[in-house]
């Protein structure tokens, strides 16, 4: 097997699906979010100065970024919200366990909770590969590698 390229790296091709929706008579394309997707999907439903995350947020934005077509983020995260938060429940819930199973996102996704025992701790003299405030890439939030709601 060969070294892996930078191109490789860049060129991937994230798992698509084609779903039917009787709802809106046709078909739509869900796909596998990326990890700054992700992330994008939890700062946007994140509430407040103890940074809640608003669940039912977090689910519509991780359909808006896992529909591929039609490209409802392409929309803008407000008007996408809008378009979803106007859809039937069991639709919407439909979908997102569509993305979250293609995102390798479902109960057997292999999550941790980093803990203060974790083997990736800052290196002995000090310096850390760790962005972030408080020196990680966790921004304060020891959740953030636990698996994501799922409905």
């Amino acid at each position: 097997m060969s070294k892996v390229t930078v191109a490789q790296v860049a060129g991937i091709v994230l798992p698509t699906a084609e779903v039917e929706v009787p709802e809106w008579d046709g078909t739509v394309t869900v796909r596998a979010l990326t990890r700054g997707q992700v992330r994008a999907c939890r700062q946007g439903a994140t509430l407040g100065e103890d940074n809640r995350l608003d669940l039912d947020t977090y689910d519509l934005l991780v359909l808006a970024y896992g529909m591929a077509d039609p490209d409802l983020i392409g929309e803008g995260e407000e008007e996408a919200l809008r378009l979803l938060r106007a859809q039937p429940v069991p639709l919407v819930y439909r979908l997102v366990r569509e993305v979250v199973a293609l995102s390798g996102l479902g109960p057997d996704a292999q999550f941790r909770r980093r803990t203060g025992d974790d083997e990736r701790r800052d290196p002995p003299d000090g310096s850390s590969d760790h962005q972030g405030a408080g020196g990680d890439d966790r921004g304060g939030d020891e959740s953030e590698d636990e698996p994501p709601r799922i409905p």
